[in-house]
């Protein structure tokens, strides 16, 4: 049966499989121009039932999301994927956790395991 601490355990585990790639995108941040009204970097972690999103926000003091409008392309603000869509459906449907149908029709199953997860 699916329980928080399962759910805790996949989104762990999904992390540590993607630990080495967040590190490297964390590592290309320190080298980008940011925009000189830029005071803070948020970084943010969007858990959702069937996903993880890493996010990184260039903010003012604020907090308010700083944008820079002018042409020079090389100039970051805003926001920067650093892991995106961390899914959880396919690590459940591979540990062959019982939701109570049967893999004859795993198109039914994974409708059913995916209403269970939101």
């Amino acid at each position: 049966m699916f329980t928080v601490e399962n759910h805790i355990n996949s989104l762990k585990e999904g992390l540590q499989q993607h630990s080495d790639t967040l590190i490297e995108r964390i590592k290309e941040t320190c080298k980008f121009n940011y925009y000189k009204e830029i005071d803070l970097l948020d970084y943010t972690a969007f858990v959702q039932a069937s996903e993880i999103i890493l996010r990184m926000f260039s903010m003012d003091k604020d907090a308010n999301e700083v944008f820079y409008e002018g042409n020079d392309s090389s100039i970051f603000s805003g926001s920067c994927d650093l892991l995106d869509e961390i899914e959880r459906i396919a690590y459940l449907m591979t540990k062959k956790m019982n939701f109570g149908s049967s893999m004859k029709n795993p198109t039914k199953r994974y409708r059913k395991l995916k209403q269970k997860l939101l």
